[in-house]
């Protein structure tokens, strides 16, 4: 479990969508507000 996790914190950080997102109304709130960038790279603004 904790590695399906870490992949999921993974994928959202490096800007991606986890397979297992809940709510699926937020995804097009997340693609407004971070538009598929890494936030693994630090702040970019």
């Amino acid at each position: 479990m904790a590695l399906w996790a870490t992949k999921s914190v993974l994928t959202a950080l490096r800007g991606g969508f986890p397979d297992n997102v809940y709510n699926k109304d937020v995804i097009p709130r997340w693609d407004e507000r971070f538009g598929g960038q890494s936030l693994l790279n630090g702040p970019t603004g």
